[in-house]
C-alpha cells in the first residue's frame, strides 16, 4: 500500500505508468521535458532539451515565412502603390490632355477668329482702296470733261488761224494729260490689287485685227507697214486685260520705228501660244532690257519729252501680265529692232463657234480706248437739230459745258442736277427726250444707270442713253450694256459725244 502510495505521490512532471502513453511534453522555464514509459517495463525515460534548441528551426522557418510574407506584402504594397500612383498619374495625364485639348481648341478658335478678322480687314481695305481709286478717278476726270467741252466751244468761236493753231496745241496737251491720268490710275489699281480678272476662251484674230485697225493710220502716216499674220488660234485669258497689254506693245513698236514695218503674229509653244510683235526700230541695249519695265523709264528720252508719254506703259504691261500669269519676253538688237512676246494658254477651238461676237471690245476698260481723230464735219452746227437731249449732271460747270456744246450742235437741252428734277422737267414739257446723257455718280444715293432705268419706266419707252463717267470698271460697262446704255469715259472728246448722240437719235423725228 505504501508502495502504491509512493507511486501515486511523484511530482506531476513525471509520467506514470498509468498515464496515457502519448502524454504531452512539459515546459519548465527554458527547458522542455518529455517522459515515456517503456512498454512492459516500469522504467520511465526522461529527455530534456533547452526550449531554444527545440524552437530554433521553427523560429527560422517562421522568420523566413515572415520575411517572405513581408516581402510579398511589401511587393503587393509597392505594386498597389505603383498602381495607385499610375492611376493617379493617368488621371493627371487625362486631366492635362483635357486641359491641353481645351487650350488647343481655344487657340484654334482664337486663331480662326483672328484669321477671319484679318480676312474681313483685308476685304474692307480692298473695298476702301477701290472706293478711293474710284473717287479719285471720278474727281480728277470731272474737271477735264468740262475743260474739253469749253475748249471745243472756244475753237468753234475762234476763226483766227493762230488761235486755231493754239487751240490744237492745247487739245494735244489735254489729251496727253488724260493719257497720263489714265496710266497713273491704272497703275494704282494694279498696285492696290483691286483689278478684277475674268478669264474665258476666245479667238485671238479679232483682237489682233482690232488693234491693227486702231494703229494702222499712225503707222501709214510714218510710212510703216503694219502686218498681222492670220491665225485661227483660241486662247484662254481675260480679253479686257489682254487688250491693253497688246495695244501698248504694238503702239510702242509703231512709235519707236522710223522705217520698215511692224509684224504681229502668233505661234504655238508647247501648250501655249506665243504672241509676238516684231519691229525694225531703234532697238534696246542689252543693259537696258531689265529696266524698261520700271515706272517712268524711257529709252533715249533724258529730257522727259512729254509727247513720248510718261514711261508708264511697259510698267502697266508687266503688272497686268503678271496678274494674268502670262510670261513676257523681249529680245532686241540695237539698230535692228525688237521682239516683244507674251505667252498665252492655248485652247482648242469649239466645233461650233458661238453665235455672239467672238471678241467684245466693250469689256475693255473704256479709258484704254484711244481717242479717235477729231472730225470737224461731225461737230458742225445743226447736226443734232431737232433732237431733245436730257442732260443729268450734278456739277454746275459740267452741266453748263454740256448744255452749251449740245445747243451749239442744234439740240434742245433739258438740263437737271438729278433724276427727280429730270423727271419733273420731262413731265412739265409733256415730251419725252430723244436721248439721255447722264453722269454716273449723282448725289442722294442714286447712280446714273438706275436713274436712266427708272426714267425709262416712267416714260414708258426705251429712250437711248449715254452714261458719261469717270469710273474705270468693267462691271459698270457690262451693267450698262445689259441695260442698253452706252458708256463714254470722262473726259470724252466733245466730237465723240456729239457723234454718238447723232447715231443714237438718227431715227428720231424732228421736234416741232
Amino acid at each position: 500500500m505504501a508502495a502504491g502510495q509512493r507511486r501515486r505521490a511523484p511530482t506531476t512532471a513525471w509520467p506514470q505508468p498509468w498515464d496515457p502513453p502519448d502524454g504531452p511534453a512539459i515546459i519548465e522555464g527554458t527547458q522542455i521535458t518529455a517522459a515515456r514509459m517503456l512498454t512492459g517495463f516500469p522504467i520511465v525515460v526522461v529527455a530534456s532539451r533547452p526550449l531554444s534548441e527545440v524552437l530554433a528551426p521553427w523560429r527560422e522557418r517562421a522568420l523566413w515565412t515572415t520575411a517572405v510574407s513581408g516581402g510579398i506584402l511589401t511587393g503587393a504594397s509597392l505594386l498597389f502603390a505603383f498602381a495607385l500612383a499610375g492611376a493617379r498619374r493617368e488621371e493627371t495625364v487625362r486631366a492635362e490632355l483635357l486641359r491641353a485639348n481645351q487650350s488647343l481648341d481655344e487657340r484654334v478658335r482664337q486663331r480662326t477668329a483672328d484669321l477671319e478678322k484679318a480676312l474681313r480687314s483685308a476685304e474692307m481695305a480692298s473695298l476702301a482702296k477701290m472706293k478711293v481709286l474710284a473717287t479719285v478717278s471720278h474727281d480728277l476726270r470731272q474737271p477735264l470733261q468740262g475743260l474739253a467741252a469749253f475748249h471745243e466751244l472756244l475753237l468753234k468761236e475762234a476763226p483766227n488761224p493762230t488761235l486755231q493753231q493754239l487751240g490744237g496745241m492745247a487739245s494735244a496737251s489735254l489729251q496727253a494729260g488724260q493719257r497720263l491720268l489714265d496710266d497713273l490710275l491704272t497703275l494704282s489699281r494694279l498696285e492696290a490689287g483691286v483689278v478684277p480678272v475674268e478669264v474665258g476662251a476666245f479667238p485671238l484674230a479679232p483682237l489682233l485685227d482690232q488693234l491693227a485697225a486702231e494703229l494702222r493710220a499712225e503707222a501709214e502716216s510714218k510710212g510703216l507697214r503694219l502686218t498681222v499674220m492670220p491665225t485661227k488660234a483660241w486662247v484662254r485669258s481675260d480679253p479686257a486685260r489682254l487688250q491693253p497689254i497688246l495695244r501698248n506693245l504694238l503702239s510702242n513698236a509703231v512709235k519707236y520705228t522710223a522705217r520698215g514695218g511692224v509684224v504681229v503674229g502668233a505661234r504655238p509653244r508647247g501648250d501655249g501660244l506665243r504672241v509676238e510683235i516684231w519691229d525694225s526700230g531703234q532697238g534696246i541695249a542689252k543693259a537696258e532690257l531689265g529696266t524698261i519695265w520700271e515706272e517712268f523709264y524711257q529709252i533715249g528720252n533724258p529730257a522727259r519729252d512729254g509727247s513720248r508719254g510718261a514711261g508708264l506703259g511697259l510698267s502697266i504691261v508687266e503688272r497686268t501680265a503678271r496678274l494674268l500669269g502670262h510670261p513676257l519676253e523681249v529680245r532686241s538688237r540695237v539698230g535692228r529692232g525688237s521682239v516683244f512676246a507674251v505667252t498665252l494658254p492655248r485652247v482648242a477651238a469649239p466645233a461650233v463657234p458661238p453665235a455672239t461676237e467672238l471678241f467684245r471690245p466693250e469689256l475693255t476698260p473704256p479709258a484704254a480706248a484711244p481717242i479717235p481723230p477729231e472730225r470737224t464735219a461731225e461737230s458742225s452746227p445743226g447736226r443734232l437739230s431737232g433732237r431733245r437731249v436730257l442732260v443729268v449732271e450734278d456739277d454746275p460747270l459740267q452741266r453748263s459745258s454740256l448744255t452749251l456744246l449740245l445747243e451749239q450742235a442744234g439740240a434742245g437741252v433739258m438740263a437737271a442736277d438729278s433724276f427727280d428734277s429730270a423727271l419733273a422737267a420731262a413731265q412739265a414739257t409733256l415730251q419725252a427726250p430723244s436721248a439721255i446723257l447722264s453722269d454716273y455718280r449723282l448725289p442722294g444715293g442714286t447712280d446714273g444707270l438706275s436713274g436712266i432705268q427708272t426714267l425709262r419706266g416712267v416714260l414708258g419707252r426705251d429712250v437711248p442713253a449715254i452714261l458719261l463717267t469717270g469710273e474705270l470698271s468693267a462691271d459698270l460697262v457690262r451693267a450698262a450694256k445689259d441695260a442698253g446704255c452706252l458708256v463714254l469715259t470722262k473726259p470724252a472728246p466733245p466730237n465723240r459725244i456729239l457723234s454718238t448722240l447723232a447715231e443714237l437719235t438718227a431715227g428720231a423725228d424732228a421736234a416741232a
